[in-house]
């Protein structure tokens, strides 16, 4: 134990680097995944609703998969809506 005590700084800087790292890569995860997926939900909801404004791309994509998602969500909902008209 008295080892670990003399050691202790070392063990506080790895745990505020994990902490830093967790932090880190719940931003990244935030801005590339959870944004667009609440945007492209929001979209949805305001498409069933009828607001056709709603059609417009999305701002920030985050991901390759997410762009082409979003994009043929939207094209399907305005061919659906000139369908519909």
């Amino acid at each position: 134990f008295d080892h670990l005590y003399q050691e202790r700084a070392k063990f506080v800087l790895a745990g505020l680097a994990v902490i830093l790292g967790t932090i880190a890569i719940g931003l990244v995860f935030s801005r590339t995944i959870t944004l667009p997926m609440r945007e492209l939900i929001n979209r949805a909801a305001r498409i069933r609703s009828g607001d056709r404004e709603a059609f417009q791309p999305l701002k920030h994509y985050g991901t390759r998969e997410f762009a082409q998602l979003s994009h043929s969500f939207l094209g399907m909902a305005e061919q659906l809506a000139r369908r519909s008209d």
